[in-house]
């Protein structure tokens, strides 16, 4: 804590000015005005670390023009968390999507999923990857960022494109920071799930020449190893939807409360590794030759080298069931039975991602009279990103050569799946898999977004502000994706012996690596090391150096697949706003206005008659031009010094996915029975919502907050996700012999109207009000309460019961300690249960179960230079339930827990 003395002859304050000061704190620290002195003067105290990064959130909360919540760095490189989205979901009205290593990935705001909020990086719109809409925060450290604004009501001059709300990133501008700033961090980062340890290393540089020209730099690398261990169940669905055996009655045949009951489709075990490397880079340049003119030149960097493995063992009942035996049916589920008719599988998937996004920004804010500012804006970013995504899918074998239907016997237990099959466990035959099926579709998009602002700000000094302006951006997908399937052959070289995949071709033993430290709490029954495949060792051994199959395995081109898979889309926005801020009187803000946008876009994909001939494709471009009015009010209405009164309205726009609107399609046959797919919707429209807030906030001491907000949301449609069935031709994955089944698609579409309603209750104090002895204790609370309603004709419909990704409750609570020279918090964060997909695997809707976790994060100062860092994630090593129908186990996950330790110098 420093103090620094301020002449009230100086600077004198009026309540509007004072307002602003506040709002436009130091980003690395926070004042509080102590009273006038015997001489005159007026401390100021500056305080930093935990307490000053709050503070700095809290005042710019409380004297925004709308309903926002901020989070701010605790130093230049020092954000609360290592992870963006995991420092957001401590927000209120925020719940967080985690990958399946348990990493914080994207958010939900207000109960609705990523593809609602729109995300802008120092004022450009930030894509998501693969096309959507969702941000992916993973690909950017948090250490390149001092500041996140979660807006959940919205002015004019705000991008549209978020029913739920906006949220912006912020770099550091150089030249808000007065000191050299010079830091260099190293840590170590252990994962209970692989046992391993992980390093990452930052370092940051700003400097600030007389407030006139500045840098800021920094640069962050890490390599991280994450491992996911999951039971599986999966979607459950009638025996009847797999069932091929004698029919009800006759001998063999099951009864009909038997052919009825609810059964898994996948049992199986889930082991999923990744290893990544993460470099994420940034540098700023600032130049403000005079009190006129400040110029910004910024450029961000985030890239992904990742080597993801998914290895999936399983004994599937999901299709060609032909007997069924030892059941036990409770309430038409089937929680025990014996299923006759599975295959035997062991498949590696893998994702070889390298993924690489590029910002450059060149902004100026130029006040052209005292009156006039005028602030340019170009940017240009983009996202490519290529993914292997390969399938190596080994298949038991008998002795003989055959491949034979075999049993799998399972018990439901409440969270998850006890199962098992005759002939492996899958942990020590590998010898007896052999080639079923390889997969090859690589996958390349590239993503890029060019955006031009020309904004104005009028200010003549009395009771109104206007804001105007002009935004055009221009955004292209593109995507290439190609499919070829290996598969062995049936007979050797001399076209007359029947080849043996045992004995004739390498087996999963030949490529086989162990599958180590296999572990989910209570699922006891599944083997510690599961047997698997090394995909560096498959293309080792199953192909030649110039990538084709060795002898005894075909290649066989997908070529329509490629055709209809492969597109490019534009998306042009013209935008132009008109913002009012008016000061009604002293206690009474006003601020409104109208953005006016239209949308261009250009699609162009493949259509054919025939998805199996090449010469039935032809070459179309789609056109859709649409256009929205959205207006806004925002009042603050001050009571009196401590509180305030709040009331927004505001028209909202979301847009379809770039990549939901390719007219693609991919689907999987496994036999006979069926499979599954997906494809795009080029029919899809935009949809808007009305948005209406009220709130309360009573900041009854200078570094607390006691706050309600209560807000609805009446959506005009939504994207559903709709699932049909149709019969198609495919090769059998065993043998490439061309069959035809029932392929499951799930389709987005538009969804009827729905409404949101919901209440946030914050509070955020130190404890000194309860003794002074706490007076280094503080503690931040949240909770939120949402409900949803959609308007589906059946009342059985189970999208009537709620949106994906809206929980009906969820909550924040913090404790910390900080002193000048240690701080640590004790964070807790935790959701209700809530729907995952209205369609999941063979187009069954499926839930999470609640969810909460528990971390700890401290810091030491060794010396003013030198400071000791440690964080623990999920210490009370929570798993992740999912449900499929009448609360029957999909999945259960072990969520890693994770600790970190590390030094940060600064010289």
């Amino acid at each position: 804590m420093s103090r620094t003395l301020v002449t009230p002859n100086r600077i004198k304050f009026s309540k509007i000015s004072t307002a602003v000061l506040l709002g436009m704190l130091s980003s690395t620290s926070a004042n509080l005005y102590a009273q006038e002195s015997n001489e005159g003067e007026i401390e100021a105290i500056t305080i930093k670390g935990v307490r000053g990064s709050l503070l700095k959130s809290l005042n710019q909360k409380r004297f925004a023009n709308k309903v926002v919540d901020v989070i701010t760095a605790e130093d230049i490189g020092k954000f609360p968390e290592a992870n963006l989205s995991e420092a957001i979901q401590r927000v209120p009205g925020v719940t967080l999507n985690r990958n399946p290593t348990g990493e914080g990935t994207a958010i939900n705001l207000r109960g609705l999923g990523p593809e609602f909020t729109s995300t802008e990086v120092n004022g450009m719109l930030a894509g998501g990857s693969d096309g959507t809409r969702g941000f992916s925060f993973e690909i950017f450290p948090a250490e390149l960022f001092n500041s996140v604004e979660i807006s959940k009501s919205v002015t004019a001059d705000q991008v549209e494109g978020g029913i739920a709300g906006s949220v912006s990133l912020y770099t550091p501008d150089p030249l808000a920071t007065q000191d050299q700033v010079l830091n260099v961090s190293v840590y170590n980062n252990y994962s209970d799930n692989t046992g391993t340890n992980s390093p990452k290393a930052s370092v940051v540089f700003n400097q600030n020449w007389d407030d006139t020209f500045g840098i800021n730099a920094a640069l962050v690398y890490s390599d991280t190893d994450m491992q996911n261990n999951e039971v599986r169940g999966s979607s459950h669905s009638p025996l009847s939807a797999v069932w091929i055996g004698p029919d009800v009655g006759e001998e063999g045949g099951p009864t009909q409360e038997q052919y009825d009951a609810l059964y898994p489709r996948i049992e199986s075990f889930g082991y999923t590794s990744e290893e990544r490397e993460t470099l994420g880079a940034v540098l700023g340049l600032q130049w403000r030759p005079n009190d006129d003119l400040d110029i910004k030149a910024r450029a961000l960097v985030g890239k992904i080298d990742g080597d993801r493995v998914e290895t999936i063992l399983d004994a599937p009942s999901e299709s060609n069931i032909t007997a069924v035996s030892n059941t036990v049916i409770e309430n038409g589920v089937a929680t025990q039975a014996t299923l006759t008719g599975v295959q035997q599988r062991v498949g590696a998937r893998q994702e070889a991602i390298d993924e690489e996004v590029k910002q450059f920004t060149l902004s100026a804010d130029w006040h052209i009279s005292d009156s006039l500012k005028f602030s340019p804006y170009i940017g240009h970013f983009s996202r490519e990103k290529s993914n292997s995504n390969d399938l190596f899918s080994f298949r038991r074998m008998e002795e003989d050569g055959n491949f034979y239907p075999a049993d799998v016997s399972y018990v439901m237990h409440d969270n998850y799946l006890e199962w098992s099959t005759p002939g492996t466990d899958f942990a020590s035959n590998p010898e007896e898999f052999v080639v079923n099926v390889f997969i090859r579709r690589p996958l390349e998009t590239k993503d890029s977004n060019n955006t031009l602002k020309l904004d104005f700000e009028y200010d003549n000094g009395d009771l109104m502000k206007v804001d105007f302006g002009l935004r055009l951006t221009d955004r292209e997908l593109q995507q290439q994706q190609t499919r070829s399937d290996i598969r062995a052959e049936n007979f050797l070289a001399d076209g007359v012996t029947p080849l043996n995949r045992r004995t004739d071709l390498p087996t999963l033993a030949d490529v086989y690596t162990p599958l180590d430290r296999f572990k989910v709490d209570g699922a006891d029954f599944a083997p510690s090391t599961l047997i698997g495949g090394d995909p560096d060792l498959i293309f080792a051994t199953f192909f030649n150096a110039d990538g084709t199959p060795i002898d005894g395995l075909y290649e066989d081109v997908n070529e329509p697949f490629a055709l209809i898979n492969s597109f490019e889309l534009q998306e042009q926005t013209i935008a132009a706003y008109a913002q009012a801020n008016i000061e009604v009187s002293e206690s009474v803000t006003l601020s409104t206005g109208l953005r006016f946008v239209r949308t261009l876009q250009t699609i162009e994909s493949q259509m054919t008659t025939d998805s199996t001939d090449v010469d039935a494709f032809t070459p179309v471009t789609l056109k859709s031009d649409y256009q929205e009015i959205l207006p806004n009010m925002n009042i603050r209405y001050a009571l009196n010094d401590d509180m305030v009164v709040r009331a927004a309205y505001f028209k909202s726009l979301t847009r379809p996915a770039l990549g939901e609107l390719a007219a693609f399609e991919s689907f999987n046959g496994i036999d006979e029975g069926g499979g599954l797919g997906s494809r795009g919707n080029p029919d899809l429209q935009p949809f808007t919502a009305d948005n209406y807030d009220i709130g309360f906030e009573w900041y009854f001491t200078s570094e607390a907050v006691a706050a309600i907000n209560i807000f609805y949301k009446d959506l005009d449609g939504f994207i559903d996700t709709s699932s049909t069935t149709e019969i198609r031709e495919f090769p059998r994955q065993s043998d490439g012999v061309i069959v035809s089944g029932p392929i499951i698609f799930t389709q987005p579409t538009n969804g009827v109207a729905a409404t949101i309603t919901g209440i946030e209750l914050a509070y955020q104090s130190r404890l000194g009000f309860i003794s002074d002895s706490l007076d280094d204790f503080g503690v931040l609370a949240n909770y939120t309460m949402i409900d949803s309603a959609a308007q589906y004709s059946d009342e059985g419909d189970v999208r009537n019961s709620g949106l994906p990704g809206l929980s009906e409750s969820s909550y924040n609570l913090a404790l910390y300690y900080d002193i000048p020279s240690f701080n640590a918090r004790l964070s807790y964060t935790w959701r209700d249960e809530y729907l995952v997909e209205f369609a999941s695997t063979a187009g069954i809707p499926q839930w999470q179960e609640e969810y909460g976790q528990l971390d700890f994060s401290a810091s030491y100062n060794v010396t003013d230079a030198l400071q000791i860092q440690v964080q623990g994630l999920n210490l009370l090593t929570e798993q992740e339930v999912n449900r499929s129908v009448q609360n029957t186990p999909y999945d259960l996950a072990q969520i890693d827990r994770r600790f970190v330790i590390g030094a940060r110098y600064s010289f």
